[in-house]
């Protein structure tokens, strides 16, 4: 059995994440808990703020897929990222 999923990384102020700044968080955290592999999808979404203001920002979307005893390296990660 697999396990899928994703993270979703932005940023709360609507500002791009740096392309340096992602493949680093990539290449030091995310790829040594995953080595088998993950899909990177870069893309634009958009909210509505308090006042009504729609505010667009950019995203990327990381797609893990991982056998399931790799379930608590998962739990880890998010457990050390803040809920990712």
């Amino acid at each position: 059995m697999r396990i899928r999923r994703t993270a979703l990384f932005t940023k709360s102020d609507g500002s791009t994440i740096s392309e340096f700044h992602f493949r680093r968080v990539l290449r030091e955290t995310v790829t040594p808990l995953f080595p088998d592999g993950l899909t990177v999808l870069s893309g634009l979404g958009q909210f509505k703020d308090s006042s009504g203001r729609i505010i667009r920002e950019g995203a990327r979307l990381v797609i893990l897929l991982y056998p399931l005893d790799a379930a608590d390296a998962s739990q880890n990660y998010r457990r050390d990222s803040g809920g990712l």
